[in-house]
């Protein structure tokens, strides 16, 4: 999927309306891996997504060369209010990525 990851995203606030729901950092190699879904469909989606029905869509980034990880305010939500991580990365991939058919909202 490499470089051309960007070309997938419908805009550059697309990840604003994704519900990030999964983050992993894994000290060895440096890297953190977020996952996010959502029910807007990529750009140009492939024909069987569009065939299917498909509603919802989940990515994976894998951020390497991470440095500088910071967490605001302990809990459970990430992201809201100045609750949140940050981190900085000499790299991204999009390691992942799938549509479905989903029920119901997030």
């Amino acid at each position: 999927m490499g470089a051309d990851w960007r070309q997938l995203l419908p805009s550059d606030g697309f990840l604003d309306a994704c519900r990030l729901f999964y983050v992993h950092f894994d000290e060895r190699g440096s890297s953190a891996t977020l996952g996010f879904e959502t029910r807007e469909c990529p750009v140009d989606p492939l024909p069987e997504w569009v065939e299917n029905g498909y509603n919802a869509f989940e990515f994976y980034f894998v951020f390497t060369g991470v440095t500088d990880v910071r967490v605001r305010r302990q809990g459970t939500s990430l992201g809201s209010g100045d609750s949140g991580i940050s981190f900085l990365a000499s790299a991204v991939e999009l390691v992942k990525s799938r549509a479905y058919l989903a029920s119901g909202s997030f």
